[in-house]
């Protein structure tokens, strides 16, 4: 039994991927302003490489200015979030289409065990039922029934209790296709 599509598996990697991403360029944000909160923003070494230049002496990598560089995550973050809220949203979706099919895939054998459950629901009653008139019987016949073992499936209830579980329980077996009809006790 698998809950997934090609597709969900797809997006659930790109988000990943993107969450990576994020936590990447958020310790860099977050470098450069513990950077900025001691020290002044560096403007960056175009203008000393172009003096470099023209001296003829050797030009060092290009660094950018700090503030630019620190806009120029922020807005990048931007994008990622936005990224990952559309996976979000893709995913949501997909694994709409993933518990569609696999609970149609899996419906024939739900319904196997729901009869199955039914049934044996449907029997459960009948036997509690017979045992407790039996008793009621012997009762009625004026003998003190106390040493006889007397057993109540209390979350039951009594099974002739028309607005007990018993008979709301049926009712939900039928509603959910697994009985036919009531017990001929509840009709």
């Amino acid at each position: 039994m698998k809950f997934h599509t090609p597709r969900l598996s797809d997006l659930q990697s790109n988000r990943t991927a993107e969450l990576v991403k994020k936590t990447a360029l958020a310790a860099e944000i977050a470098s450069l302003r513990a950077k900025l909160a001691r020290e002044s923003p560096s403007e960056g070494n175009a203008a000393d490489n172009r003096v470099r230049a023209i001296m003829g002496e050797a030009v060092l990598p290009d660094t950018r200015p700090d503030m630019v560089s620190l806009g120029e995550m922020l807005q990048e973050m931007q994008i990622i979030n936005k990224s990952i809220a559309i996976f979000d949203g893709l995913i949501a979706k997909e694994k709409g289409v993933a518990s569609k099919l696999l609970c149609q895939a899996e419906e024939p054998e739900v319904t196997r065990l729901g009869k199955a459950f039914a049934k044996a629901f449907v029997d459960l009653h009948a036997s509690q039922r017979a045992y407790h008139e039996h008793l009621d019987k012997i009762q009625d016949t004026g003998a003190s029934i106390s040493s006889l073992p007397h057993v109540f499936i209390n979350g039951l209830g009594d099974a002739r209790d028309r607005s007990g579980t018993f008979f709301y329980s049926m009712r939900d077996l039928i509603e959910a296709g697994y009985l036919s009809s009531l017990p001929k006790e509840f009709k």
